[in-house]
């Protein structure tokens, strides 16, 4: 690992249990035995995207987040960059990072449906300052 790596740990699991939790109660409801924890949920998510690149098409898989549960993913992402790579780190904003179409990215291409506000959910530890100019 690089020194100079930041560690987003604390932020993104204090992320995931709130998005991640009710996700998972919705997927061992649905699949009696996953035994799924909101741990799992970050993991579980880009499938949807690494299945669909390797096929070339949409993957059912997709479907098992809505649309919303795939923007809150994005925003752990953000956390993840931030505080790992991000100006917080004291380098530049996304430095290092390698861009590629998101699982929200290809969910919202092929799906509509109305976007409800995540920040709303967001506690307010987990709010950024502004990176120094």
């Amino acid at each position: 690992m690089c020194p100079n790596a930041g560690d987003s740990d604390t932020q993104t699991s204090l992320w995931t249990s709130i998005f991640g939790a009710p996700i998972a109660e919705r997927l061992n409801a649905q699949a009696p035995g996953a035994n799924l924890v909101a741990s799992d949920i970050s993991a579980l998510i880009p499938l949807c995207a690494f299945e669909t690149i390797a096929k070339l098409e949409l993957s059912p898989f997709c479907y098992l987040f809505t649309k919303e549960e795939f923007a809150e993913y994005e925003y752990y992402g953000d956390l993840d960059k931030y505080y790992g790579t991000g100006c917080v780190r004291g380098g530049q904003p996304d430095s290092g990072s390698v861009s590629f179409l998101t699982p929200f990215q290809i969910w919202s291409t092929a799906r509509a449906r109305p976007r409800r506000r995540i920040h709303q959910r967001t506690p307010r530890s987990l709010d950024w300052p502004a990176c120094p100019r």
